[in-house]
């Protein structure tokens, strides 16, 4: 019978298309699609292309739709890298009669490419520095503790030594600055944990303390002139976490606060927003990062709560049903739900694999399949778009950041 085939693809650099074709492999060319169409997202709207070229960045979609699909090749034309230049792999799709689409061969990126990924990121961040000791530029200058910690914490836990003169610069600098913004001072708490667990002990408590008074009546943290979050609250919860490690006692009222607060705020489809519904407010859409924190930082409330069996009890209810709907729409080309924050979100679904020992999630490999998006999305530079946090989350996640570096 007839099939019809969706297919997203996503451009590793900045391109713009001349035209894309389908080109048969079948003989006599027999084999093209009868109804065929390319849509480009635009915001949060497909539009339908009147002709296949546009120009893309790397984080536009572009969607190809065909019906009655026998064996074809995609082929995408660059008139900005030479002709031909941005091939998508000749992508193959087949389909046969009364026969579901067949498996495709999967690469599986070996330990020395991405070790070399990493290394090329690892470069590129350290050149990307700014002469201020900072990678903060433009709308990001209004967090330089959050964005020197976020750099020195991938470096770190991407193998560079702790005695490194690179981190105890960033070290030093982080001491000299007050202490403002929950990203920022969750950052900061993370890095130093990740650099030493004796030796920050006294800034961790600081850390903590103020995170710790800054916690919202519902559970969770957030900007102060705006409605608590769970991104806000998932690196706090990280940053608390980091300072336990270390042996500072964290109140259980908090934790408490984050379970009532997250079984409270569950969809009944098991997902996630950025914002919960309150008061009558809409909640955001469900979205794999949201859904990610919300597991993670239901992980470690309830890991801090051993003998709180009811709320033990309450929590993995809501974790089983989170997970299930993370396995329901689980990806690693975007972020679930969303087209923005693709790489944050990657970074999230390496800490559900290691905080809740998964090797699948969605029934598929989702290290190996993330590890190979990455090594294919790499620019030639060393970077992930060119982008400082995109490059530090792409780090985080091939260097499985949650379970290495000390």
């Amino acid at each position: 019978g007839t099939k019809s085939l969706t297919l997203d693809l996503r451009f590793a650099e900045p391109v713009t298309l001349d035209s894309l074709r389908l080109v048969s492999t079948s003989e006599g060319g027999a084999g093209t699609p009868k109804s065929f169409r390319f849509q480009v997202l635009k915001g949060r709207r497909w539009k339908t292309l009147a002709e296949a070229k546009d120009s893309f960045s790397p984080r536009s979609v572009l969607r190809f739709k065909a019906t009655e699909a026998a064996e074809w090749r995609l082929e995408v034309l660059d008139v900005i890298n030479d002709r031909w230049g941005v091939r998508i792999d000749e992508l193959e799709l087949r389909q046969l009669e009364a026969a579901p689409w067949p498996a495709v061969a999967e690469p599986t990126p070996d330990q020395r490419t991405i070790n070399t990924a990493i290394e090329r990121g690892m470069k590129w961040l350290q050149d990307a520095r700014g002469a201020d000791g900072n990678w903060a530029t433009g709308d990001t200058k209004e967090f330089p503790m959050g964005v020197l910690a976020l750099g020195g914490l991938a470096l770190r836990k991407s193998g560079m030594d702790r005695d490194d003169p690179l981190v105890l610069d960033i070290v030093e600098r982080l001491a000299g600055m007050e202490l403002t913004k929950v990203y920022s001072v969750s950052l900061q708490a993370m890095f130093l944990r990740a650099v030493s667990r004796e030796r920050y002990v006294d800034r961790l408590r600081e850390c903590a303390e103020w995170l710790i008074d800054k916690q919202a009546g519902d559970g969770l943290w957030g900007y102060p002139d705006g409605r608590p979050d769970l991104s806000n609250a998932q690196y706090a919860l990280l940053a608390l976490k980091a300072a336990a490690e270390v042996g500072i006692e964290i109140p259980d009222k908090v934790y408490q606060r984050v379970i009532d607060g997250l079984v409270r705020d569950q969809t009944k489809d098991g997902g996630y927003g950025y914002v919960p519904a309150r008061k009558g407010a809409k909640a955001d859409p469900l979205t794999g990062s949201m859904t990610a924190a919300a597991l993670a930082c239901l992980d470690i409330a309830t890991k801090a709560l051993p003998r709180d069996r009811a709320r033990q009890q309450k929590s993995e209810a809501v974790i089983k049903d989170a997970m299930t709907w993370l396995d329901a729409h689980y990806a690693v080309e975007l972020n679930p739900g969303s087209h923005q924050s693709h790489y944050y979100w990657l970074y999230g679904l390496e800490r559900v694999g290691a905080f809740f020992d998964r090797k699948q999630v969605g029934d598929r490999p989702w290290y190996r399949d993330g590890a190979d998006g990455l090594i294919r999305w790499q620019w030639r530079n060393g970077s992930w778009h060119d982008d400082f946090a995109d490059t530090c989350f792409a780090l985080l996640f091939l260097r499985r950041a949650s379970v290495t570096g000390d």
